[in-house]
């Protein structure tokens, strides 16, 4: 069975064709507002970056997200998780 791949091209010229809003219209082209009910707890993974990068996603995605799974009667919460490798370094795990 093949998977359906969508695709937002990352340039903009206008508030109507930026990244957030092509995020608006994945999100509803993929259907995924149509997964969240009424009083689902909807998790928002985030990468809020690490040390000595400036690779990021900026708060106004997550932002966005969340009133859209606000406005659809869930309950968004944004999270993170550490660089795998962050974790070995800090407990000193060789592999």
């Amino acid at each position: 069975m093949d998977s359906k791949v969508y695709f937002m091209d990352a340039r903009s010229s206008s508030p109507q064709t930026s990244l957030v809003a092509k995020m608006v219209t994945v999100f509803e082209a993929a259907g995924f507002d149509s997964l969240i009910k009424r009083g689902d707890i909807v998790a928002i993974k985030t990468h809020c970056g690490e040390w000595n990068n400036t690779a990021y996603l900026r708060p106004v995605y997550a932002r966005t997200l969340a009133d859209m799974v606000k406005a659809l009667g869930g309950r968004p919460f944004v999270c993170d998780t550490i660089t795998f490798r962050t974790a070995f370094i800090a407990a000193d795990v060789r592999v």
